[in-house]
C-alpha cells in the first residue's frame, strides 16, 4: 500500500491506460492554456503520490511539427471527474533528451533497451542469415532525432562463442530500423558519438563494397572507365547513418592512380558525395570543421565561383561577369563550405569579391557574397559585425523591406527616405543593423531595425524609433523606457490580459497601459504596468511579454506590489508572496532538481519566504520547508528562470531560520480585507448555498486566520445577508493548489 505523501513508481506506466489518458489530458490542457499545438505520442515513465487524492508525475513524449520533445507533468486527481494539471514543463536537465542531437546514457537493463537490443539481433539474423542468440545489453545510449537513435553494446551467442556487438537502431513512432550492427573492435572503441571519425580496416568486405560503389558511381556520372584495384585507407564517421572516407587505387587505362572518395550510407542506400584524384596522397580532408587551402584554378573551384556570381546576379538583379578565382579554401562540414576570393566585372570595372558557398550532395547554396573591403578584412568569421555602405542597393532593399514589414505588423504608414548607417553580421545567413530615416506623416524620424536574411528570405527582428541620445538598442539585455500610450504597447498589454484570462479563467478587462519598458533579447521583452477592471474594481497589474517575429508569449502577470516597486530594473531584488502558485512551482522544481542531483528524497512542504531579481529572466531566492524522512527542515534555494526553462543554482539547509511560520499546523492571523480572504469567504458562502440549499448573500469578512497544512486551512468569520437580516457566520475552507473545499460553515450564536 502506498504511504501518504510518499512517491512511488507506477509499474508498466507506458502501457497503463489510465496514465496514458492523464498524459493526453495534460497535453490538451497545455495546448489550451498556451495556444500550443503539441501532439501526444507516448508515456515514458510515471510516479504517483498519495495526498488528498493522488498526484501523478508523468514523463511523456510529444511532437510539435516534425520535432519530438519530452515533458514532465504533474496531474492531481481527486476523483473520477476532478483532476487538474499542476505543472507542465519541458525536460531541461543536462541528462535529459530534449535537445535534438543530444546523446545520453540510459539503463541497459530496462525493458525498453532489451526490446530494442532483441530487435537488433533478430533483424541482423534476417539480413545476414545468421543465428545469433541475444544474451544481454551491456551499455546503452539514446539520441534525440526525429524519433530516437539507440546505441547499444550487447552480448550475443554465436554458436558456443559469446561475443560483444555494437548496434544502432532508429525508432520513430511505432517502427524500428536497424542502421548498424557489428562486432566490437578489439580495443573497445565504440562509435556512439555523433560526428566521431575513426579508422576502419581498408581490407574488409564492408570497405571494399563501399569503394567499389564509389568507383562505379563516378564512372556513371563522368562517363569514365576506372577499374577498382584496392582500398588503401578508410575512416568512418557517425552521422544519421555513416560517412565513409576512403583512399583507394583505381586503374585509368594502364595507369594506376590514387583517389579520395566520400560516401554516405543510410539504411540500405548509398550516395556518392565526393570523388577526386589525390594529388599528394597523405593529406586527408576528414576532420570536421577543418579549413584548408585548395588550388584556385581547378574546374571544381571555377564551377563553384561561377555559381556564386550567377546566384548573386539573380538575388540582387546585378550583372556581374565572372573573370577568375584568385584564392580558395574549403571546409569540411556536412558537405563542404567553399570560401573563394574572385574577380568579376561590374560594367567596365573589375572588382574583387568574397563568397561563401555551401555544397551538400548535388546542391549548392550561396551563403555570402560581398565586395572585398579595401583593407583586406574578410567577413567569414561567424558572429563578426562589420560596417557596410549605407547607400548601396543591397542596404536600401533591406531597409525598404524593414519599413514595409513594420507597416504591415503595426498598421503604420511610414515612408522610407534613406539608410543612414548600416552594419552586417555573419550568422547562418546575415543580420543587418540599419539606422534609417522614414516619414511618419509630415515628420521625418530616425529608426533602427534589425533584419535577418537567409538564402532568399528576410525576417524583421526589430524595428523601433531611435532614442534621442542616439543610444542604439542592439545590445542584448539593455532595458529602456518606451511610451506607454502607443499602439505597439497597447497591443502587447491587451494580449497579456487576454492570455491571463485564458490561463486563469479570469475576466479582466483592459483599461490602459500606465508605464512600459522594453528589453533587447532574441526578440524583445516588454515590461508593462497596466490597469484592468476586475468586476467593478480597477486594479493595477504588472506583466512581462516576450515577442519574437509575429509571436508573443506571456511570461509574467501579477497584481502590482503595494509598495510600488516595479519589476523592470535589472538587478533589483524585491519581495514576492511566498504562497503564490508561481513561487510554489519554482520551489517544487528546486526540490525535485536537488533530489535528482543528490539522489535524495526530500518532499516539498511549502514556501516560507520569497524574493525575485530581474536579470536576463529572473532569479528566485526562496526559503522553503521540505521533509527529510519524518523531519521537516528549512532550506534556501536559488533558481534562474528564462523563458520557459528553469535552472537550480543553489540549494542548502538554512540552520537557525527564524521565521515564526515554519511549524506545520501553526495558525496565524491574516488581514480580513484582502482579495485572498474575500475570495475564500465568497467561495464558502456559495458552497453553503449549494449544499443546504440557502440564499445567503456575502457582505464582508470580519476576521481571518490561516493554518499551514498540505495546502492551507482558512478560518474566517464573515457577515452574510439572510433575507434582510445580516448574520455572522464562521467557516473553515481547505485550499490546495487551485482547488478549495468547504469543511465547516455555521451560524455564530448570538451574533446578528
Amino acid at each position: 500500500m502506498a504511504t501518504f505523501g510518499g512517491i512511488t513508481d507506477v509499474p508498466g506506466a507506458s502501457e497503463n491506460v489510465e496514465i496514458q489518458d492523464l498524459a493526453r489530458y495534460a497535453v490538451e490542457d497545455h495546448n489550451h492554456k498556451q495556444n500550443d499545438t503539441l501532439q501526444y505520442l507516448r508515456v515514458i515513465s510515471a510516479k504517483q503520490q498519495v495526498v488528498k487524492g493522488i498526484n501523478y508525475f508523468i514523463t511523456l513524449e510529444a511532437r510539435r511539427g516534425g520535432l519530438l520533445f519530452v515533458y514532465e507533468t504533474k496531474v492531481w486527481v481527486f476523483s473520477s471527474n476532478i483532476k487538474e494539471v499542476l505543472e507542465f514543463n519541458p525536460v531541461v536537465d543536462s541528462t535529459t533528451n530534449t535537445e535534438t542531437g543530444q546523446i545520453f546514457d540510459v539503463p541497459p537493463d530496462s525493458i525498453e533497451i532489451e526490446n530494442v537490443a532483441r530487435f537488433a539481433v533478430d533483424q541482423y539474423n534476417k539480413d545476414e542469415n545468421a543465428n545469433l542468440v541475444f544474451v544481454r545489453a551491456i551499455h546503452a545510449k539514446k539520441q534525440v532525432v526525429q524519433g530516437f537513435n539507440y546505441f547499444i553494446t550487447l552480448e550475443a551467442k554465436d554458436g558456443d562463442s559469446k561475443n560483444v556487438y555494437v548496434t544502432k537502431v532508429w525508432e520513430f513512432l511505432s517502427s524500428k530500423h536497424l542502421l548498424e550492427f557489428y562486432a566490437l573492435l578489439d580495443n573497445g572503441t565504440t562509435v556512439t558519438k555523433t560526428g566521431q571519425i575513426f579508422d576502419v580496416p581498408p581490407g574488409s568486405i564492408e570497405i571494399e563494397n563501399v569503394a567499389r560503389f564509389a568507383v562505379d558511381q563516378y564512372n556513371k556520372k563522368e562517363n569514365t572507365n576506372l577499374v577498382f584495384v584496392r582500398a588503401i585507407q578508410a575512416k568512418k564517421q557517425v552521422v544519421q547513418g555513416f560517412n565513409y572516407f576512403i583512399a583507394l587505387e583505381a586503374k585509368d587505362g594502364e595507369i594506376t592512380r590514387k583517389y579520395g572518395t566520400k560516401v554516405w550510407e543510410f539504411m540500405n542506400s548509398k550516395q556518392l558525395l565526393k570523388f577526386h584524384i589525390l594529388l599528394d596522397y597523405g593529406t586527408t580532408l576528414t576532420k570536421t570543421g577543418q579549413i584548408f587551402d585548395v588550388p584556385a584554378n581547378t574546374v571544381e573551384i571555377e564551377n563553384v565561383a561561377r555559381f556564386a556570381v550567377d546566384q548573386y546576379n539573380k538575388n540582387e538583379h546585378a550583372n556581374l561577369v565572372f573573370v577568375r578565382a584568385i584564392h580558395a579554401k574549403k571546409q569540411v562540414v556536412q558537405g563542404f563550405n567553399y570560401f573563394i576570393t574572385l574577380e568579376a566585372k561590374d560594367g567596365d570595372i573589375i572588382k574583387v569579391y568574397e563568397t561563401k558557398v555551401w555544397e551538400f550532395l548535388n546542391s549548392k547554396e550561396l551563403l555570402e557574397f560581398h565586395v572585398l573591403i579595401s583593407n583586406g578584412t574578410t567577413s567569414t568569421e561567424t558572429g563578426q559585425i562589420f560596417d557596410v555602405p549605407a547607400d548601396s542597393v543591397e542596404i536600401e532593399n533591406v531597409a525598404r523591406f524593414a519599413v514595409h514589414q513594420h507597416n504591415k505588423d503595426e498598421h503604420a504608414n511610414l515612408v522610407f527616405v534613406r539608410a543612414i548607417h548600416a552594419k552586417k553580421q555573419v550568422v547562418q545567413g546575415f543580420n543587418y543593423f540599419i539606422t534609417l530615416e522614414a516619414k511618419d506623416g509630415e515628420i521625418k524620424r530616425k529608426y533602427e531595425t534589425k533584419v535577418w536574411e537567409f538564402s532568399n528570405s528576410k525576417q524583421l527582428l526589430e524595428f523601433h524609433i531611435l532614442v534621442d541620445n542616439g543610444t542604439t538598442s542592439t545590445q542584448t539585455g539593455q532595458i529602456f523606457d518606451v511610451p506607454a500610450n502607443t499602439v505597439e504597447i497597447e497591443n502587447v498589454a491587451r494580449f497579456a490580459v487576454d492570455q491571463y484570462n485564458k490561463n486563469k479563467h479570469a475576466n479582466l478587462v483592459f483599461v490602459r497601459a500606465i508605464h512600459a519598458k522594453k528589453q533587447v533579447v532574441h526578440g524583445f521583452n516588454y515590461f508593462i504596468t497596466l490597469e484592468a477592471k476586475d468586476g467593478d474594481i480597477i486594479q493595477v497589474y504588472e506583466t512581462k511579454v516576450w515577442a519574437f517575429s509575429n509571436c508573443k508569449e506571456l511570461l509574467e502577470f501579477h497584481l502590482f506590489v503595494s509598495n510600488g516597486l516595479t519589476l523592470t530594473k535589472t538587478g533589483q531584488i524585491f519581495d514576492v508572496p511566498a504562497d503564490s502558485i508561481e513561487i510554489e512551482n519554482v520551489a517544487r522544481f528546486a526540490v525535485d532538481q536537488y533530489n535528482k542531483k543528490e539522489n535524495t528524497n526530500l518532499v516539498f512542504v511549502r514556501a516560507i519566504q520569497a524574493k525575485k531579481q530581474v536579470v536576463q529572466g529572473f532569479n528566485y531566492f526562496i526559503a522553503l520547508e521540505a521533509k527529510d524522512g519524518e523531519i521537516t527542515r528549512v532550506y534556501g534555494a536559488k533558481v534562474w528562470e528564462f523563458l520557459k526553462s528553469k535552472q537550480l543554482l543553489e540549494f542548502h539547509i538554512l540552520p537557525g531560520y527564524g521565521t515564526s511560520l515554519t511549524k506545520p499546523g501553526q495558525i496565524f492571523d491574516v488581514p480580513a480585507n484582502t482579495v485572498e480572504i474575500e475570495n475564500v469567504a465568497r467561495f464558502a458562502v456559495e458552497q453553503h448555498n449549494k449544499k443546504e440549499p440557502a440564499n445567503l448573500v456575502f457582505v464582508r469578512a470580519i476576521h481571518a486566520k490561516k493554518q499551514v497544512v498540505q495546502g492551507f486551512n482558512y478560518f474566517i468569520t464573515l457577515e452574510a445577508k439572510d433575507g434582510d437580516v445580516i448574520k455572522v457566520y464562521e467557516t473553515k475552507v481547505w485550499e490546495f493548489s487551485n482547488s478549495k473545499e468547504l469543511l465547516e460553515f455555521k451560524l455564530l450564536k448570538g451574533a446578528v
